[in-house]
């Protein structure tokens, strides 16, 4: 009986302990007809006149299976040992402990030898070591010394002594291409002593390219990443495309929205991220009829030295939907803080407040020359900075007066406050830059304005 995998193997055995499996089957067959056998005899025999036992291999200590019995059907199906085997007469169950058989003679009946196999855990362990070896042997023969990061000419640029990712080839390098102008060069090679380099032979064919998965284990971008064949079948080396998607690595980094599968990412609906190392920095968009919240991306920051009369973002652009502007500040004197959008110092801004805390109340400015009022005496206690947050809505339109929301708090010589404020930029041009400065004075060092876009 033979078994394709282990576990087609296993699920044939319903034992336990050490008797890992049991392998059965059914082998010689005598069928004994009317008149050869005569009643089953006190010691639980056939006698069989034409000695067909003996002729058809039977030995003792085979289990048999008898069935046809015509006359007990309680009894017409059972397993037992043959105890003893003369030419003429089969004895069976003796003390097996089986089924006793008690008919009639002159009855049909079919004897089969049974043959039992059962194995121990080493014969089973013995049994699955090739299969195991040789399926691990598939999975540790893809592994790679280095990925490609950019095309190459395959005649040239993969031979001894060559760089790819900052590693020098050596003869009999194993190489991942994956980013070749020609996807159908994509693949697992060998470096050559020169020249072009050779398909690896355990990558060469479709049933070993699909699906497959490859550790890379050196390399200054791809050290320790895996990668898999995200092709599907069938593969024509050589001529298919091959797609090669990063599995898991350090840091995971994709110019399309995937998980560590190469798999979409769905959370909701059109979801987005996009990871940028160098700014480090994390973008999340949702859209869809359903609302939602979007993501934040980093416009852009000014922090202050110490001395600087002010601080500015610039070179806004306009791709985004609302402007979210953070200030942390400290001034040389006790001084608010004003906040203009495009150098604007016009009379142009209107400020309503609620403020609670020491006291309650609230105002309102019209026509300022800054958004004031928000955050003040920002010197008025030691290693206290004012903090605020100021979010401008739709502010690339040109349709329409920008409207803001912003929040504070700030420290008036040891009574604090928290201030609630909105308000308008009388403009309809779009915002791309925002300043903020002190009311007299300067800023302290580590004062700073961060910008934020709302995707």
């Amino acid at each position: 009986m033979a078994y394709s995998t282990i576990s087609a193997l296993l699920a044939s055995s319903a034992l336990t302990g050490v008797e890992l499996l049991e392998v059965s089957q059914l082998s010689t067959t005598v069928t004994i007809s009317a008149g050869t056998i005569s009643a089953l005899a006190s010691d639980n025999s056939f006698n069989d006149s034409g000695s067909g036992f003996v002729t058809a291999g039977f030995a003792a200590g085979d289990r048999v299976k008898v069935t046809g019995f015509t006359g007990n059907t309680a009894n017409n199906i059972f397993v037992a040992e043959i105890t003893a085997l003369t030419a003429g007469k089969m004895t069976i169950g003796g003390t097996d402990g089986d089924v006793i058989v008690d008919d009639a003679a002159g009855e049909t009946v079919t004897i089969s030898k049974w043959i039992t196999r059962r194995t121990t855990s080493q014969e089973i362990a013995d049994l699955a070591k090739p299969y195991v070896d040789a399926q691990l042997a598939k999975i540790a023969s893809r592994k790679v010394r280095v990925a490609s990061t950019a095309a190459i000419t395959l005649a040239t640029g993969c031979e001894n002594g060559d760089t790819i990712d900052g590693v020098t080839l050596a003869t009999g390098d194993r190489v991942l291409l994956k980013n070749q102008a020609a996807g159908a060069e994509n693949g697992i090679w060998v470096v050559a002593a020169s020249g072009s380099p050779t398909r690896a032979t355990d990558a060469d064919s479709s049933d070993e390219l699909v699906n497959v998965s490859v550790w890379v284990a050196e390399g200054t971008s791809n050290a320790d990443t895996l990668w898999t064949c995200t092709t599907n079948a069938p593969i024509t080396v050589g001529t298919t495309a091959l797609t090669f998607s990063q599995f898991v690595a350090g840091g995971y980094s994709d110019e399309n929205a995937r998980d560590a599968i190469g798999a979409a990412l769905v959370a909701g609906s059109n979801v987005t991220i996009t990871v940028n190392d160098a700014g480090d920095q994390i973008t999340i968009a949702a859209s869809g009829g359903g609302g939602g919240g979007g993501g934040l991306v980093a416009i852009g920051s000014a922090v202050a030295a110490g001395g600087e009369t002010s601080l500015s973002v610039s070179s806004i652009p306009s791709t985004y939907r609302n402007l979210i502007i953070s200030i942390s500040a400290r001034g040389s004197a006790g001084a608010g803080i004003f906040t203009r959008f495009n150098g604007d110092s016009g009379a142009n801004y209107d400020v309503l407040r609620q403020f609670g805390g020491a006291s309650h109340g609230g105002d309102q400015n019209l026509s300022q020359t800054s958004i004031n009022g928000f955050l003040m005496n920002m010197s008025a206690s030691a290693n206290i900075f004012a903090a605020g947050k100021i979010e401008v809505f739709s502010y690339a339109e040109t349709d329409r007066h920008k409207a803001y929301v912003a929040d504070a708090f700030h420290d008036a010589a040891g009574s604090f406050y928290t201030i609630n404020a909105a308000g308008r930029w009388k403009s309809t041009s779009a915002i791309n830059s925002v300043s903020i400065l002190p009311s007299t004075g300067s800023f302290a060092a580590g004062s700073r304005l961060d910008v934020w876009a709302l995707v």
